[in-house]
């Protein structure tokens, strides 16, 4: 499950049970319906999940106990014999990572700053004089003179 979520970043299903209508998929041995409908939402549709993770996480949850994977045959899966990234290529990654989301981040507050600025001076007043120039304390003055 946890495999499953770090890739998809959801889980697979609800309960690994046959009435499950995801894990029915993998238990009625019908992987491919599983895959096509986790790949709906995921850029490159089904093919987001390679083979060999699809082969793993499969023998991982197979309904038959006896049919899983042990941990030795999990740590000598050809999806865990990959290339792995280094330490540096890690931060690398996450900094720029850190920089895009500072960066989201700014660009959202500025939005609101002048969303907020836009809607104060829509609701501040203003005052006209008969003259139609622009004075605060004309609307104060009487129209007429008093006798």
């Amino acid at each position: 499950m946890i495999l499953f979520i770090m890739i998809a970043q959801h889980p697979p299903f609800s309960s690994a049970t046959p009435k499950d209508p995801y894990y029915k998929c993998l238990a009625a041995n019908r992987p491919d319906i599983f895959w096509k409908t986790h790949g709906k939402t995921k850029e490159g549709g089904a093919g987001f999940f390679s083979d060999e993770f699809k082969d793993i996480f499969e023998k991982m949850v197979a309904l038959d106990p006896n049919s899983r994977l042990t941990i030795d045959d999990i740590l000598n899966h050809p999806w865990l014999e990959g290339d792995i990234a280094t330490a540096e290529e890690i931060k690398h990654e996450f900094k720029q990572r850190n920089k895009q989301v500072q960066e989201e981040v700014r660009a959202e507050a500025a939005a609101k700053k002048a969303e907020k600025a836009s809607a104060h001076l829509s609701r501040k007043k203003q005052y006209r004089s008969e003259g139609g120039v622009d004075d605060e304390t004309a609307a104060l003055k009487p129209k007429k003179a008093l006798e």
